[in-house]
Protein backbone atom coordinates (compact mmCIF):
# COMPACT_ATOMS: atom_id res chain seq x y z
CA UNK A 1 0.00 0.00 0.00
CA UNK A 2 1.15 3.95 -0.42
CA UNK A 3 -0.33 6.49 1.01
CA UNK A 4 0.00 9.98 -0.70
CA UNK A 5 -0.62 12.77 1.67
CA UNK A 6 -1.97 15.86 -0.40
CA UNK A 7 -2.71 18.37 2.53
CA UNK A 8 -5.73 19.41 5.01
CA UNK A 9 -5.99 15.66 6.38
CA UNK A 10 -6.57 13.91 3.35
CA UNK A 11 -5.10 11.45 1.55
CA UNK A 12 -4.79 9.41 -1.96
CA UNK A 13 -3.92 5.46 -1.51
CA UNK A 14 -3.01 2.94 -3.95
CA UNK A 15 -3.75 -0.24 -2.73
CA UNK A 16 -5.62 -3.50 -3.06
CA UNK A 17 -9.42 -2.08 -3.02
CA UNK A 18 -11.15 -4.87 -1.22
CA UNK A 19 -8.94 -4.64 1.76
CA UNK A 20 -7.93 -0.87 1.99
CA UNK A 21 -11.58 0.35 1.44
CA UNK A 22 -12.47 -1.38 5.13
CA UNK A 23 -10.61 0.88 6.72
CA UNK A 24 -13.26 3.79 5.28
CA UNK A 25 -16.46 2.50 6.37
CA UNK A 26 -19.11 5.52 4.96
CA UNK A 27 -15.85 7.77 5.15
CA UNK A 28 -14.56 7.92 1.88
CA UNK A 29 -14.95 11.18 -0.13
CA UNK A 30 -14.37 9.42 -3.42
CA UNK A 31 -13.11 6.06 -4.89
CA UNK A 32 -10.91 6.52 -7.61
CA UNK A 33 -10.69 2.79 -9.48
CA UNK A 34 -8.33 2.92 -12.53
CA UNK A 35 -7.63 0.90 -15.93
CA UNK A 36 -6.93 -2.28 -14.33
CA UNK A 37 -9.12 -2.53 -11.67
CA UNK A 38 -11.57 -4.74 -13.92
CA UNK A 39 -10.66 -6.12 -16.75
CA UNK A 40 -12.18 -9.62 -16.96
CA UNK A 41 -11.69 -9.45 -20.27
CA UNK A 42 -8.05 -8.24 -21.01
CA UNK A 43 -5.93 -10.57 -19.58
CA UNK A 44 -2.54 -10.42 -21.15
CA UNK A 45 -3.69 -7.94 -23.54
CA UNK A 46 -1.57 -4.99 -24.32
CA UNK A 47 1.60 -7.46 -23.89
CA UNK A 48 0.24 -6.98 -19.61
CA UNK A 49 0.06 -9.68 -17.06
CA UNK A 50 -1.79 -9.27 -14.00
CA UNK A 51 -4.29 -11.06 -11.90
CA UNK A 52 -7.82 -10.49 -13.41
CA UNK A 53 -11.89 -11.89 -12.37
CA UNK A 54 -15.04 -12.44 -13.28
CA UNK A 55 -17.38 -9.50 -13.11
CA UNK A 56 -19.84 -11.60 -11.10
CA UNK A 57 -20.37 -15.47 -9.73
CA UNK A 58 -22.55 -15.88 -12.97
CA UNK A 59 -19.53 -15.14 -15.70
CA UNK A 60 -17.42 -18.46 -16.50
CA UNK A 61 -14.39 -17.75 -14.55
CA UNK A 62 -12.28 -20.55 -17.30
CA UNK A 63 -9.04 -19.22 -17.50
CA UNK A 64 -9.24 -16.24 -15.08
CA UNK A 65 -5.95 -16.22 -13.04
CA UNK A 66 -8.34 -14.81 -9.81
CA UNK A 67 -11.29 -16.12 -9.03
CA UNK A 68 -11.24 -15.34 -5.25
CA UNK A 69 -12.83 -12.16 -5.80
CA UNK A 70 -15.23 -10.89 -8.54
CA UNK A 71 -15.52 -6.47 -10.08
CA UNK A 72 -19.05 -6.64 -8.01
CA UNK A 73 -17.45 -7.25 -4.82
CA UNK A 74 -14.79 -4.33 -5.77
CA UNK A 75 -18.20 -2.32 -5.99
CA UNK A 76 -19.95 -3.42 -2.88
CA UNK A 77 -16.34 -2.59 -0.87
CA UNK A 78 -16.85 1.01 -2.65
CA UNK A 79 -20.27 1.16 -1.77
CA UNK A 80 -19.74 0.56 2.30
CA UNK A 81 -16.88 3.19 2.63
CA UNK A 82 -18.48 6.13 0.62
CA UNK A 83 -19.70 8.72 2.36
CA UNK A 84 -23.07 10.08 1.66
CA UNK A 85 -23.16 12.09 -1.51
CA UNK A 86 -19.40 10.54 -2.47
CA UNK A 87 -17.88 9.48 -5.72
CA UNK A 88 -17.25 6.74 -7.41
CA UNK A 89 -14.97 7.66 -10.51
CA UNK A 90 -13.95 4.34 -12.64
CA UNK A 91 -12.33 3.93 -15.21
CA UNK A 92 -14.24 1.48 -17.88
CA UNK A 93 -14.06 -0.17 -21.33
CA UNK A 94 -16.20 -0.88 -23.67
CA UNK A 95 -16.82 -4.47 -22.31
CA UNK A 96 -17.20 -3.12 -18.62
CA UNK A 97 -19.27 -0.11 -18.99
CA UNK A 98 -22.77 -1.17 -19.92
CA UNK A 99 -21.99 -3.82 -17.13
CA UNK A 100 -21.15 -1.76 -14.66
CA UNK A 101 -24.06 0.84 -15.04
CA UNK A 102 -26.33 -1.96 -15.20
CA UNK A 103 -25.35 -3.33 -11.45
CA UNK A 104 -24.81 -0.25 -10.08
CA UNK A 105 -28.45 1.07 -11.07
CA UNK A 106 -29.63 -2.51 -9.65
CA UNK A 107 -27.75 -2.41 -6.62
CA UNK A 108 -26.95 1.21 -5.45
CA UNK A 109 -30.61 2.44 -6.77
CA UNK A 110 -31.40 5.61 -8.00
CA UNK A 111 -28.02 7.87 -8.60
CA UNK A 112 -26.39 10.11 -10.41
CA UNK A 113 -24.07 9.37 -12.93
CA UNK A 114 -21.81 11.23 -15.88
CA UNK A 115 -19.66 8.91 -18.54
CA UNK A 116 -16.59 10.55 -20.70
CA UNK A 117 -14.57 9.39 -23.44
CA UNK A 118 -11.05 10.68 -22.85
CA UNK A 119 -8.72 9.70 -26.24
CA UNK A 120 -5.42 10.50 -26.35
CA UNK A 121 -3.74 10.69 -29.88
CA UNK A 122 -0.13 10.99 -30.80
CA UNK A 123 1.37 12.16 -33.82
CA UNK A 124 5.21 10.96 -35.05
CA UNK A 125 7.24 13.70 -35.16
Amino acid sequence: MTTHEVGDGRSYVVADAIETLQDYQGEAAAVFLDDAWARPKRYGHFGVEYDTHPFDDDQDAEGYVDTSITTTEVLDACYDALMDGGWLIADADDWLLPRLITYLQEEWGTLQRLTAVVAIERLAG
